[in-house]
This record gives C-alpha cells, sequence and structure tokens, in this order.
C-alpha cells in the first residue's frame, strides 16, 4: 500500500487491498486524525450551541483562575537511609524481593538507598528562569 500524503509504501491488512484512502502509520496517520478533531471541534463551536458552551467553560476557567492555591513548600528530602523510616524501608525490601524474585535482606537495601541517595543530577547547578538576570561573564556580542 502506498500512503496517500506522504507516499511511502507499508505493509497493511490483505483486506485493505484496492482501498486508495489509507494513511501510513509513520505519522501521516496521526497528523489526519488530529486535523479532523481540530475540523470537527471547530465545526461544533461555530454553533449556537458551541459558542454558549465555549462561553460557558470560559467563565469557569476565570473563575477557577481567580482563586490562587497556596503554595505548599516542597518536602525535605532524605539524606540518610534511616531519614526514610522503618515502613518505607520494609516496603523497599519487600518490592525489591518481589521483583528480584529472591529474598533481600536489610542490609543489601540499605546499601541500595544510600547508593540511590547520593546520586546527583548532572545539571550541575539549578537553571535561571526566564527573564533572570544574566551572570557576570563575557557577552555573546565580544
Amino acid at each position: 500500500m502506498c500512503c496517500v500524503d506522504c507516499g511511502i509504501r507499508f505493509l497493511a491488512d490483505p483486506r485493505n487491498a484496492g482501498r486508495a484512502d489509507l494513511r501510513c502509520p509513520f505519522g501521516c496517520r496521526a497528523a489526519r486524525r488530529r486535523q479532523r478533531a481540530n475540523t470537527r471541534s471547530r465545526d461544533h463551536y461555530r454553533t449556537d450551541f458551541g459558542r454558549k458552551q465555549k462561553a460557558a467553560r470560559n467563565r469557569e476557567r476565570r473563575r477557577r483562575a481567580a482563586e490562587p492555591v497556596p503554595a505548599e513548600p516542597p518536602p525535605d528530602e532524605p539524606q540518610t537511609p534511616e531519614d526514610l523510616g522503618p515502613d518505607m524501608i520494609a516496603h523497599i525490601r519487600v518490592v525489591t524481593s518481589i521483583i528480584e524474585r529472591r529474598h533481600v535482606g536489610r542490609d543489601e537495601v540499605m546499601k541500595l538507598i544510600a547508593w540511590v541517595l547520593r546520586q546527583r543530577s548532572m545539571g550541575g547547578r539549578p537553571r535561571a528562569g526566564y527573564g533572570a538576570p544574566r551572570t557576570k561573564g563575557k557577552s555573546r556580542g565580544s
């Protein structure tokens, strides 16, 4: 079979022999599905019922955006395996035993947790957000 959009040849079920409206599974099929969904949505919101429905959704969105949600401080990350607590360590031991299909002892889990907790991200330092002041150094123009 050949794709209607891009012309790529692809395998299809023998029952689709002779069809000229098939699209390839390499992106054309998904793009066509999105295009048809956008068309359906646009046509719906052009009707009286759709306009009223969209206006109600926009009112609800504005109402929700007006109520700021208080931000909770992020929880402190554990620094040592003991910071996790005995229940969490027991849970990790049981889950690890199930995954590995063998008995995993507490000492083994403690070593694993210590190894995981010492891992650091490769980013180095946190990135500055959009509009943050730039650090000192050479500018790009010089």
